[in-house]
């Protein structure tokens, strides 16, 4: 004997994240010439996906590496989102490296990283909230842009 299924509509919502209106986008670029690292950092924060910030800044040094330009970046607009009074926060970058250490599933074990690290640490602790999530550098052309043209023109 079969059954009588009530049928109901079935509503399904999927959030992976609160509704944020304020995002952060970074990026990091290096590039070696003469032995020396230019670096670049590209940061944008957008409030409900209209861009209300962005910062583009030039970096030289002679050691260093695309990973520090991306914690450079990351922490560049972390302390903008700061002075912008903003409490809630959703972090995105095509750096799984970067985003993977936030999350804590990775563990940051460079000595010239561990210091932009534990400063991204400090700096979360100022919001109320903070998420992380990877996106496909596709998503992320804006801040891509800026880290490159900073070091473009130097």
């Amino acid at each position: 004997m079969l059954r009588k299924v009530l049928s109901r509509p079935v509503q399904t919502y999927i959030k992976i994240y609160p509704e944020l209106g304020f995002k952060l986008q970074f990026d990091g670029y290096s590039k070696t010439i003469n032995g020396i690292s230019w670096i670049g950092t590209g940061s944008v924060i957008y409030h409900n996906n209209r861009e209300i910030w962005n910062g583009s800044f030039f970096l030289k040094d002679d050691t260093q590496s695309n990973n520090y330009a991306e914690y450079m970046a990351l922490i560049i607009g972390l302390e903008k989102a700061i002075d912008l009074d903003i409490k809630s926060l959703l972090v995105e970058s095509h750096s799984s490296l970067i985003i993977n250490q936030m999350k804590g599933l990775y563990d940051c074990k460079s000595l010239t990283l561990i210091n932009l690290y534990n400063r991204t640490k400090q700096l979360e602790d100022e919001f109320d909230s903070m998420y992380f999530n990877y996106i496909l550098k596709e998503n992320n052309k804006r801040a891509t842009y800026l880290s490159s043209i900073a070091v473009c023109d130097e």
